[in-house]
């Protein structure tokens, strides 16, 4: 996996190092899954090498299932690592306001720079713990109609996270 670089300023220091895709995100048109994620990155960085290595992820097998059927099609992989935080039981809340705000900012910019640029016809959104919250807020702020075509959390919390009304009964379908 190649680490893609944020240009964004407000976001670069915050993110160095946490997005990462396979080299074939700009050549195939099949599919684009994106992994938003707390625990540990997908790709494999204690031995020094770029490549994919899903069982040394702290993901559970459901998490893992999903990044090994996507492995299996050959559809191209961004990996989004958010570190975990501490939370405490029915915390309702995936951090501070910034951090929340530069999570939903992240997800936007990928979106805008990587995902709506790709070609992909297919995209797919595999969420654990907070970064769901982000990704339901990519949801409600872009068109995605059209080219995602399914989307799995898992929440870390009591809470689901949803979208605004007038997107809920195209986020039921999908």
């Amino acid at each position: 996996m190649l680490e893609h670089p944020i240009l964004k300023e407000s976001l670069a220091a915050a993110f160095e190092g946490r997005v990462h895709l396979t080299d074939n995100l700009f050549s195939t048109h099949r599919a684009v899954v994106l992994f938003a994620h707390e625990s540990s990155p997908l790709f494999n960085a204690t031995i020094g090498t770029s490549l994919l290595n899903p069982k040394s992820t702290l993901q559970h097998d459901y998490y893992y299932q999903y990044l090994q059927a996507s492995l299996e099609r050959e559809y191209a992989i961004i990996d989004l690592f958010i570190p975990s935080r501490k939370w405490k039981l029915k915390q309702t809340t995936a951090g501070t306001l910034e951090e929340i705000s530069l999570q939903h900012e992240l997800l936007i910019y990928l979106w805008d720079n990587v995902l709506a640029v790709s070609g992909a016809k297919n995209i797919f959104f595999v969420g654990s713990g907070f970064p769901v919250y982000s990704l339901a807020n990519l949801i409600d702020c872009r068109q995605v109609e059209e080219t995602l075509k399914g989307v799995v959390l898992f929440s870390s919390t009591f809470y689901l996270p949803i979208t605004k009304q007038e997107k809920s009964e195209w986020y039921k379908k999908v």
